[in-house]
C-alpha cells in the first residue's frame, strides 16, 4: 500500500477546532487523552494534529481549553474529561518538526492562545455567507 506524503501547514499563526478526544493509555502504562485537532494556517490549509495528553503535560491541555473559552483554574486539580476537550475553537501557533530519526516533517502546535476573533478560518470563502 502506498501512503500519500502529508502536507505541511505554514508555520505561524492559525485557528484550531477539536474534532474529537479519546481517553486511554500510553505505551508506558499511563492514563492518557488523546486529543484531535483540525487546523488552518495562516493561508486557509487545514490538517489534523494530533495532542497526546499525560499528567505530564496537562498543562498543554489546560492552554488548549483556555484558547477555547475555558475557564481552567492553573494550579488546581480538576477533573478533565474527553467530552471537555469537544469542538472547543481558538487561535494556535502552528510549528514544523524537522524530519529525524527515520520520521517525516510534521506540524506541531507551539501554542493555544486566545483569540479577538470567535470564528476559526476555512479555505472555503463561502463559509462567511451569512443566512
Amino acid at each position: 500500500m502506498l501512503y500519500k506524503k502529508a502536507l505541511l501547514l505554514a508555520a505561524g499563526d492559525g485557528t484550531f477546532e477539536v474534532i474529537s478526544a479519546e481517553e486511554g493509555f500510553s505505551q508506558g502504562g499511563l492514563p492518557m487523552t488523546t486529543v484531535r485537532i483540525k487546523v488552518w494556517d495562516k493561508n486557509g490549509l487545514t490538517g489534523i494534529i494530533y495532542e497526546r495528553l499525560t499528567e505530564k503535560n496537562i498543562y498543554r491541555g489546560r492552554a488548549l481549553l483556555r484558547a477555547g473559552g475555558l475557564e481552567v483554574p492553573k494550579n488546581e486539580d480538576i477533573e478533565i474529561g474527553e467530552k471537555t476537550y469537544q469542538g472547543k475553537k481558538g487561535s494556535c501557533c502552528i510549528s514544523v518538526k524537522e524530519a529525524s530519526d527515520g520520521y517525516d516533517a510534521c506540524n506541531q502546535i507551539k501554542t493555544y492562545y486566545k483569540s479577538e476573533e470567535s470564528t476559526v478560518a476555512t479555505s472555503d470563502p463561502d463559509d462567511d455567507v451569512p443566512f
